[in-house]
């Protein structure tokens, strides 16, 4: 639109410079005061005329995700036998939009309280090592705070121990699957912040590891992601 009224202005001022003396300059303007009207029109159209900068388009989001974790599992069963302890793991993921495949491994160990191996010995710990595939599902949006859920089959291998002792049980499999839920801050192109939740349903159904054929703990977590 203020296109459209300069060019007209302009059209004017450039009619009425080279039209006839009698008819359209009745005050006798001179040419050097033509000349100067010419001049400001052009400088006003310019302003008006000139485009705005095209805008940058946004980053592309990295697809790599790579993070660590650490965090405190508790038993939702047997809560008096299965005492909380500390996880830690690492996890690997490929973006494809809002869904996330990913692979994870991990180690965690819970204290054991009352519990006593097949000789009568007592057992004070309960450790196990994992790996799980799975997928997330991240809620893109226009802030740097993404919230996700995710679910993974997840198989675990256990083993006991007495605190002091140098040897340990033989590493039993059982089977299990995990479900979460929680946020990731990210604070930068590269790099970002995640807080959640896990549940995990053991499936006792291999070895018979566990006290109950179906064992659930919950654990909070909090770690670090780099994107790349």
């Amino acid at each position: 639109m203020r296109t459209s009224i300069v060019l007209c202005a302009l059209t004017t001022l450039t009619s009425t410079a080279f039209a006839a003396p009698g008819a359209s300059n009745p005050a006798r303007e001179t040419a050097d005061d033509l000349a100067s009207e010419l001049v400001l029109a052009e400088s006003v159209a310019q302003v008006y005329v000139e485009a705005e900068p095209a805008q940058a388009p946004p980053p592309e989001r990295l697809v790599r995700q790579t993070s660590l974790y650490v965090g405190v599992p508790f038993f939702l069963t047997n809560r008096q036998l299965y005492r909380p302890g500390v996880g830690f793991s690492g996890r690997f993921g490929w973006e494809f939009g809002y869904i996330v495949p990913e692979l994870a491994i991990g180690w965690q160990l819970n204290v054991l309280q009352g519990a006593v191996d097949a000789l009568g010995n007592p057992i004070s710990n309960l450790q196990n090592i994992w790996f799980s595939i799975g997928a997330r599902i991240q809620f893109l949006n226009v802030s740097n705070v993404v919230p996700f859920v995710a679910a993974a089959f997840r198989p675990t291998w256990f083993s006991t121990y007495r605190a002091g002792a140098a040897t340990t049980s033989e590493l039993a499999f059982e089977p299990a699957i995990t479900a979460g839920a929680g946020a990731a801050i990210e604070l930068s192109e590269h790099f970002g912040l995640e807080i959640g939740v896990q549940v995990t349903t053991i499936l006792s159904v291999v070895n018979n590891v566990m006290a109950n054929d179906v064992e659930v703990f919950a654990q909070p977590y909090f770690g670090a992601t780099y994107y790349y």
